[in-house]
């Protein structure tokens, strides 16, 4: 299953017909269908626009803007909070991810929390993985942006 973590926003897009059925089964989650992806139910309804000074899923947005919910996050600092279910500011995140290189991928956790910092203290906001071991323990990233 590939994970595409824009801007904080996770899309998650099966590769085997069973593969969103075994994710929800590991991770005791759910995922709800959006266009061509799988997402976490709180971020279903992300709005394809911010209003400065209205809450976007429970945060107060910043600015007004206009664009795919991934970039309405990104404009106004923030990322989805996989522990807590929840929009969070990207500043707040404080934990420290290890991402070793192993051939053309970084070797992750299963999920990567955007805002978190490499080894070198480089914010990660988004990134693009797989989980090729047909299990979700391990995320092998090809691709980090950072802030």
């Amino acid at each position: 299953m590939r994970v595409l973590c824009r801007h904080g926003h996770y899309a998650l897009y099966p590769r085997r017909a069973s593969d969103a059925a075994r994710y929800c089964q590991f991770f005791d989650t759910e995922l709800e269908r959006v266009e061509d992806f799988y997402t976490f139910p709180e971020l279903v309804a992300a709005e394809h626009f911010s209003i400065a000074g209205r809450e976007y899923l429970g945060l107060q947005a910043t600015v007004t803007f206009e664009g795919r919910p991934w970039d309405v996050m990104r404009e106004n600092g923030f990322v989805f909070d996989v522990s807590n279910r929840k929009l969070v500011l990207l500043g707040s995140v404080s934990l420290r991810v290890e991402l070793p290189l192993s051939n053309h991928f970084y070797i992750a956790p299963p999920l990567v929390q955007p805002g978190s910092r490499d080894r070198s203290g480089r914010r990660i906001l988004s990134y693009d993985g797989e989980y090729a071991d047909g299990e979700f323990t391990r995320l092998y990233v090809r691709e980090l942006e950072y802030e």
